[in-house]
């Protein structure tokens, strides 16, 4: 008995074969010649690596590389903000205790700014590229998908399709009588 479904493998199942894979019972009626079959839950085990089943190749994996830099780099840019405001607001302390001139003040705040400035340059980029390359892994797993059921569905016979209680078969036969 299987543990997991593999995605890979689309083609046509007989009954038994899909009874054996979804843990031992009877199939959904809807995939049965039988009407009277019993309706069952498939008890599908699931990784983190199933998440990128529908990789299509290593060049996919590139753009995720890319998503998950630029998650990283766009997740450094607040704490660092942060830490460039402290330093804002200390240098206004010492201000304040008259430890600085006001001259000494004006440059330093002015430094901590271009930082900041660059900073908000930074997380711009960053979170553009964050959001361009998950949008390419998704859209790159949406087209794998997309392309394993076309397959599957391929490798069907015409009268598999006229045997589905919902359909293009069912559909047509309500609309005509």
């Amino acid at each position: 008995m299987h543990d997991e479904i593999s995605l890979e493998r689309l083609a046509p199942i007989d009954e038994e074969e899909a009874s054996d894979l979804l843990g031992g019972s009877s199939i959904d009626s809807s995939f049965s010649d039988d009407e009277s079959s019993t309706k069952v839950q498939p008890k599908l085990v699931t990784n983190f690596s199933s998440l990128f089943s529908f990789f299509p190749n290593s060049h996919a994996s590139y753009y995720l590389l890319a998503a998950c830099l630029a998650s990283g780099v766009s997740g450094l840019v607040v704490p660092a903000m942060s830490i460039i405001i402290g330093k804002i607001f200390d240098s206004l302390l010492k201000f304040g205790l008259e430890a600085y001139e006001k001259k000494l003040l004006r440059v330093e705040v002015q430094e901590f700014i271009w930082y900041l400035v660059g900073l908000g340059l930074g997380a711009l980029i960053s979170n553009g590229v964050l959001n361009a390359m998950w949008q390419r892994c998704a859209d790159l797993q949406a087209k794998r998908a997309r392309e394993c059921i076309f397959e599957g569905l391929m490798v069907r016979e015409l009268e598999w399709f006229d045997k589905r209680r919902h359909g293009v078969g069912a559909m047509l036969t309500r609309i005509q009588t």
